[in-house]
């Protein structure tokens, strides 16, 4: 039985999915058929590589990663991991390589190969190998920048170019930045598309959204503290997308009204009403 037979049969995947498909997606291999489905939020990674795990007999990877150590040869790590798609790992004394869906699973036999020592195995989500590479010396693709260093750069170079939005929209192969700039939206630069689960958890947790819920719309709004010490109140918005989630936010500078009466053209009890007004309309 194929692997998306089995986990409709599994009720992992809905049946209406695969029989609202094109042509085209019936055509493609079955690993790009579940890459695109992950993509769209149509299939939980998950419960998929459990699926797989008893398929092919490979070990999960634990949620917990305090005992995974980068490989030695941090070069050799690199080259492989931008090659293939597998990352080589040190789990305790044993060389650990880590497959995921966006891995070239065909590579396995040059990887073992170029690493010359027995190999172990092991089944990661993509979410999971992105946080080893961003605490890893690892420098692939900018892995070595945050999530939160990647926001406020965002951030920055909208307010620097006069922006009043950010669009981030994933696409096949990248991440689509947009700014809105006197009301038309400007390209920026791309970002890779494995940016975007960390990107996306990291700003719903800032602005107090549900970092699980990724198939229907969210909002929620924090504030920002520029470099230029302005203050910006943020509102943010997610919506399901065909290749993820996609992400907008609107910047509203807040400002501070001087409340002395003494650097005003109005008299004291003018400018006391004025105030009292002012707050009341507000309240």
């Amino acid at each position: 039985m194929a692997l998306l037979d089995e986990l409709v049969q599994e009720e992992d995947l809905d049946p209406e999915v695969m029989g609202q498909t094109s042509s085209a997606f019936k055509n493609l291999p079955e690993l790009e058929k579940i890459r695109r489905l992950i993509q769209m939020d149509l299939l939980e990674e998950p419960h998929l590589l459990r699926n797989m795990s008893d398929r092919y007999n490979l070990p999960l990877l634990s949620t917990t990663l305090d005992e995974v150590q980068n490989y030695e040869n941090l070069p050799l790590s690199k080259q492989l991991y931008e090659r293939t798609g597998i990352l080589p790992m040190r789990l305790g004394s044993k060389c650990a390589c880590l497959l995921s869906v966006q891995s070239n699973w065909l590579k396995m036999n040059q990887v073992a190969f170029h690493l010359g020592e027995p190999i172990y195995w092991y089944l990661a989500q993509q979410q999971q190998i992105e946080a080893l590479l961003e605490t890893s010396h690892l420098q692939i693709e900018d892995a070595d920048i945050s999530a939160t260093d990647r926001i406020h750069h965002l951030f920055e170079e909208a307010i620097s170019r006069r922006g009043s939005d950010i669009h981030l929209e994933p696409e096949k192969n990248q991440l689509r930045v947009r700014f809105r700039i006197d009301g038309y939206l400007q390209d920026s630069a791309p970002m890779p598309m494995s940016f975007h689960p960390l990107i996306f958890s990291r700003i719903k947790l800032l602005a107090g959204m549900d970092i699980a819920v990724r198939r229907r719309p969210q909002d929620g709004h924090y504030t920002y503290n520029s470099n230029s010490n302005r203050i910006f109140d943020v509102r943010v918005s997610t919506l399901p997308g065909q290749f993820g989630e996609k992400w907008c936010c609107g910047f509203w500078i807040r400002h501070r009204y001087n409340t002395n009466w003494k650097h005003s053209v109005f008299s004291k009890m003018t400018w006391k009403c004025f105030i009292r007004q002012a707050r009341l309309q507000a309240a």
